[in-house]
């Protein structure tokens, strides 16, 4: 649940580089190409910073204690500037949060994950409105759903939820017309992944790293290089059952997805 917020703030940082390019007319991005510190001509940190203060994301914070020279002002997150909604779809269970920037969450609840994904988005947007309601000083800025599932990167659609049986929703559509906000939708094993490298305590050596999720089935998310390891499909860490260590056990055992029968699951 904390990469929803964390991507969110990353997604949103990134806007005001967008918009600050806009107001100025010259793209940095040509070719898709990440800009560079030879385009400081154009855009420096200082401008970004000066952008983001604009719009209270970040708020000046004490004064630095240096041995010469000028003492630095500290800057920090205006965390109680925006609400972040964050979504966790299982097979039982759906959650809901309410977070802040720093990822601290202001109200939580849970509820029966219906078996329609229709029901599920009018569940969630109720929901999201009361919870609006609720919270009127708050600006909220968007929400981020993670869902047991293939999800596509481009048009961000659950392609495929096995143990929920949903195929080709589009989450992202229809809670974004419900809510008039802007939603992502990620895989729970990559989400996680994401989660665990930005927000625990790993410190900044760590840079690559899997995360193995276990619940109805299991997920894997990989980081490598800091980066999540996507693959052509979305899911690069679902190597399969083979992989995950799937064990038949003749014939007689429960049935698993997908429709396999006498199989356990093992790490």
């Amino acid at each position: 649940m904390t990469l929803l917020v964390v991507t969110t703030w990353f997604v949103l940082v990134d806007d005001a580089y967008q918009r600050f390019i806009a107001k100025r007319g010259k793209p940095l991005r040509a070719s898709g190409a990440e800009p560079t510190f030879a385009d400081s001509e154009v855009i420096t940190v200082s401008l970004i910073v000066e952008q983001l203060m604009n719009e209270r994301w970040i708020v000046e914070g004490g004064v630095a204690q240096l041995p010469r020279g000028r003492k630095p002002r500290l800057l920090t997150l205006d965390v109680e500037k925006a609400g972040i909604i964050g979504v966790n779809a299982m097979t039982d269970v759906t959650t809901l949060v309410l977070a802040d920037l720093n990822s601290s969450f202001r109200a939580q609840e849970s509820f029966a994950t219906p078996g329609e994904p229709e029901r599920l988005v009018r569940n969630l947007a109720d929901r999201i409105r009361r919870l609006m309601e609720l919270h009127p000083e708050t600006a909220f800025e968007a929400i981020g759903v993670s869902v047991p599932g293939r999800v596509d990167r481009r048009t961000q659609r659950l392609v495929f939820a096995p143990n929920l049986g949903w195929r080709d929703v589009d989450l992202k559509t229809a809670l974004e017309e419900a809510t008039k906000l802007p939603v992502s939708v990620e895989n729970a094993a990559n989400a996680c992944a994401l989660a665990e490298l930005w927000s625990a305590r790993h410190g900044e050596h760590v840079s690559h790293l899997v995360a193995v999720t276990v619940s109805e089935g299991i997920g894997v998310g990989m980081v490598m290089n800091g980066q999540l390891v996507r693959g052509s499909t979305g899911v690069a860490g679902e190597g399969g059952p083979p992989q995950l260590g799937h064990r038949p056990r003749g014939g007689s055992g429960p049935v698993v997805a997908p429709a396999r029968r006498g199989a356990d699951w093992a790490t």
